[in-house]
């Protein structure tokens, strides 16, 4: 009992500490930062085309795949446009592929980079012929194949403001990671204020709240119509294709995030059936509340949930692009499990449960954040882009990481899978005051 106690109370003075530390080493490191002045290496001259503007955090040289992704968008006409919050090994280089190319003090994280990028392009002028702007960072890794026909459709979009992904946490926000914006929205009075004004930190919720989330809004503002603002692979987008591909549908409850260390609730194929169960029964005889208390105990067999829980029958092919050393539950087996011994129709019944489990799927698609909640699933479905804090934040784990991958060609699963098992669960890679501050999702 003293022991638990006095764990308590270290891990309330540590939760205290980890906040007032932070906020000082954050205070110190933008007092430190007016010492050093952004450093321009080099520019080309801009003619007028569209602009990649990236935020780099990379030393000595490129990540393979943010070199690969920076190429491919050379390829397309684009102006490169790249701020590193660390320094290149030798920036000369990199003149071919980086038309301007600043190096900053480490501070303020990807929005300092963003903030310095965006005050650069319109010190130069460049927004008032800009077509179309493409804002990017290297906290996602760039998939080799899908990369071309995911950037060709960020800059050629007629979308005023496209995000990537969307997000409904909090309020609905474009992921700031990949946001597409016309000319007419970067030359807005609005966006040239934002970036005037904005205020860096190092303190990750304020980053969050003063940028992920307040640009968002400002680019609502910005743009001409309330269609103006949406997402490339957007909930609309998700919910149409469970709805209206079976194979995509099955493999979209197979794919949703297994890892359970955080809040964010996850969809199992035994909650599908209990679900099932549930909406097919109630009424009938019983309320709700009393019927899943009945159900409970009585309805479901435990042979119903073998074909549930069995992970290694041959029979269980894996759909087409997955690993076949993946295990797979058939969507088949849901079915058949669901629709057994009902006295009704059984193809009304297949009906009804493809109709319950796209709902589910929908709903549980907006829950957190949509491209860690729904990382497989939107690979799956073609997103170019997987965040590479998914295992650091506990949002992936083992098995969520192997099923992402298998999606990928195999060099860039390999890669990608190296990159995110070389960042484990903070929870269990901190000790004492940063354990705290990543607790507090501080850092």
């Amino acid at each position: 009992m003293l022991r638990s106690f006095v764990s308590a109370v270290q891990m309330q003075f540590l939760l205290w500490f980890a906040e007032v530390y932070v906020f000082v080493q954050s205070t110190w490191n933008g007092f430190k930062a007016r010492s050093h002045p952004d450093r321009l290496h080099h520019q080309a001259p801009y003619a007028g085309q569209p602009i990649l503007l990236v935020a780099l955090y990379e030393k000595g040289v490129l990540r393979p795949d943010v070199h690969r992704m920076i190429a491919t968008a050379k390829e397309q006409g684009a102006y490169v446009l790249a701020v590193n919050n660390l320094t290149l090994t030798e920036p000369a280089d990199w003149r071919a592929l980086l038309d301007c190319y600043i190096e900053r003090y480490n501070y303020g994280r990807d929005f300092g980079s963003y903030q310095t990028a965006f005050l650069h392009l319109y010190a130069q002028g460049w927004e008032a012929t800009c077509p179309r702007l493409l804002m990017l960072n290297d906290s996602v890794y760039y998939c080799g194949r899908r990369t071309p026909p995911f950037l060709a459709d960020l800059f050629g979009s007629p979308k005023e403001a496209l995000g990537a992904t969307e997000n409904f946490e909090f309020e609905h926000h474009l992921g700031s990671f990949c946001i597409a914006m016309a000319g007419s929205v970067l030359r807005h009075p609005r966006t040239k204020l934002y970036w005037q004004r904005y205020k860096k930190s190092d303190i990750r919720p304020k980053v969050i709240h003063r940028g992920e989330m307040q640009l968002s809004k400002t680019l609502k503002r910005a743009v001409s119509s309330e269609d103006q603002f949406a997402s490339l692979y957007g909930v609309a987008r998700y919910d149409e294709k469970v709805r209206t591909d079976p194979e995509y549908r099955a493999r979209a409850l197979y794919h949703s995030r297994q890892s359970d260390r955080v809040p964010w609730p996850t969809l199992k194929a035994k909650e599908v059936l209990r679900e099932f169960r549930v909406r097919h029964f109630v009424g009938a005889t019983f309320g709700r509340d009393e019927f899943r208390r009945y159900f409970d105990e009585k309805r479901l067999s435990v042979g119903e949930y073998v074909k549930l829980t069995r992970r290694d029958q041959p029979s269980l092919a894996a759909p087409e692009g997955i690993a076949p050393d993946v295990p797979l539950l058939d969507y088949k087996d849901l079915t058949e499990a669901a629709t057994a011994n009902l006295p009704d129709d059984r193809d009304q019944a297949v009906a009804m449960l493809d109709e319950m489990t796209a709902d589910l799927l929908t709903a549980n698609f907006v829950r957190g954040g949509h491209i860690h909640q729904n990382a497989a699933a939107l690979v799956d479905l073609g997103l170019a882009i997987v965040k590479l804090d998914g295992m650091y934040r506990g949002v992936f784990d083992a098995t969520d990481v192997r099923k992402i991958c298998a999606l990928l060609e195999p060099e860039d699963g390999a890669a990608l899978s190296a990159i995110l098992l070389s960042r484990p669960w903070g929870e269990h890679t901190t000790r004492g005051w940063r354990k705290a501050a990543f607790l507090l999702g501080l850092h």
